[in-house]
């Protein structure tokens, strides 16, 4: 088995549907596994799931996050890589071959990204990201999607960043192709980021092991941005905060903590 596809599902099954036709559609060259993981969902997901016999289905009783879920398509994964996909994402033919590809030519290469594009081919989000501290994450939002809309000259910078293909910190985890090697040095996702900046952790991980992290224009994947925590917009940024408070406390100083804790009381529900 050269490659098996993880897509976690919570309450998406139109985006999910979507997601799954599209990789089939495109027909990669070599054998794989598409692997969904359904966290609890109650929109009709699990009949649509069913409807695809030849994938292979777990439904966990409750929400379990999303790294959690990942993880359990991870341990029954039989690939040589693992691709980390999320339910709003739809894969452009022959993309797969191109990313496993690459991966094959650079046995350094780790983990490794596509470019995330919106649904008529435009640039709508940076696929990389940095390693966050206080200042960073401020640089980072200057170049949110919100801005890039607002503000032509911050999507041209944009563009130009995201033009070659070159080592960076983060891959974003809506499309995140993985060496099963990876895992086996350093260990599944975290677990206790229910949601949000488990795949900033596990590529700081990965990098500190000396895995390569790239980001790989050449290959395209459509993400309908935010589409998949749409319904539940306060949940998520409740969980964010969550996720971001135990990456500080996890992987930052004191300082730096502290920094955060005094951001926070200053935007409070803002």
């Amino acid at each position: 088995m050269k490659l098996s596809i993880i897509i976690v599902n919570y309450n998406t099954k139109d985006l999910l549907k979507n997601c799954i036709d599209s990789i089939t559609a495109s027909s990669p060259k070599f054998a794989y596994e598409i692997i969904v993981i359904d966290n609890a969902s109650f929109d009709g997901s699990r009949e649509v799931i069913n409807s695809y016999p030849d994938i292979k289905k777990i439904f966990n009783r409750d929400n379990a996050g999303f790294a959690c879920a990942n993880n359990i398509g991870i341990e029954t994964a039989g690939g040589e890589y693992v691709l980390l996909l999320n339910s709003d994402t739809v894969v452009l033919p022959g993309v797969i071959d191109k990313m496993v590809e690459y991966m094959d030519k650079n046995s350094d290469a780790g983990i490794l990204g596509p470019k995330l594009i919106g649904k008529n081919g435009e640039t709508i989000q940076m696929s990389w990201a940095f390693q966050p501290t206080i200042i960073r994450e401020a640089i980072q939002r200057i170049f949110s999607s919100y801005n890039m809309e607002k503000y032509s000259f911050i999507k041209s910078i944009v563009e130009l960043l995201q033009k070659k293909t070159r080592k960076v910190e983060v891959i974003l985890g809506a499309s995140m192709l993985v060496r099963k090697k990876v895992f086996e040095n350093i260990g599944l996702l975290d677990e206790k980021f229910f949601l949000y900046l488990e795949e900033t952790d596990f590529c700081q991980r990965a990098r500190k092991y000396g895995w390569n992290i790239v980001f790989y224009p050449e290959a395209k994947v459509i993400h309908l941005l935010g589409q998949s925590v749409s319904k539940m917009k306060n949940e998520s940024q409740i969980e964010y905060r969550k996720s971001q408070v135990y990456y500080y406390q996890k992987h930052l100083s004191k300082i730096q903590q502290m920094l955060l804790s005094f951001y926070l009381s200053i935007k409070g529900n803002k």
